[in-house]
């Protein structure tokens, strides 16, 4: 009587087992590695939406206004988020008939990828008051 040698490997069972194991796990975990994408492109321009109020007010301390002519407003510095990057997530810019020599608003506007964040437009002002456009709490986006 002879006996049968077992070959060592995966039946196809056992393989479409681990595939199926996969994706359930990718299914899962996709949407949340794109949250924290989204999140952390929303900090970024915070930062950039903070950095240019500060840039206003330092403005604002040398000359006493933030416009020379409000009809024209000019950035401190780069109107997308990131500054340096390539992709654009958000197009920053004022607030249409926020500015004047006294007061400013500035909003950063999702583009691109980042069109689907639940936050919306983040805006901030001359008083430091900061929102968003979307039903979200304030805290939560900024």
């Amino acid at each position: 009587m002879r006996l049968r040698r077992q070959l060592g490997g995966f039946t196809l069972i056992e393989m479409m087992i681990v595939v199926a194991v996969i994706a359930i796990i990718a299914s899962i975990a996709y949407p949340n590695y794109s949250e924290y994408l989204r999140k952390g492109r929303r900090a970024e321009c915070a930062s950039v939406l903070l950095s240019l109020a500060n840039a206003m007010e330092r403005r604002f301390s040398a000359n006493g206004w933030y416009f020379d002519d409000p009809a024209a407003p000019d950035l401190p510095f780069a109107a997308r988020c990131p500054v340096d990057g390539g992709v654009t997530y958000y197009n920053v810019g004022f607030v249409a008939g926020a500015q004047a020599r006294d007061r400013f608003a500035i909003q950063a506007v999702p583009a691109g990828p980042q069109t689907g964040d639940a936050c919306g437009t983040l805006t901030i002002n001359q008083a430091g008051v900061k929102g968003q456009a979307a039903g979200m709490e304030v805290r939560q986006c900024w």
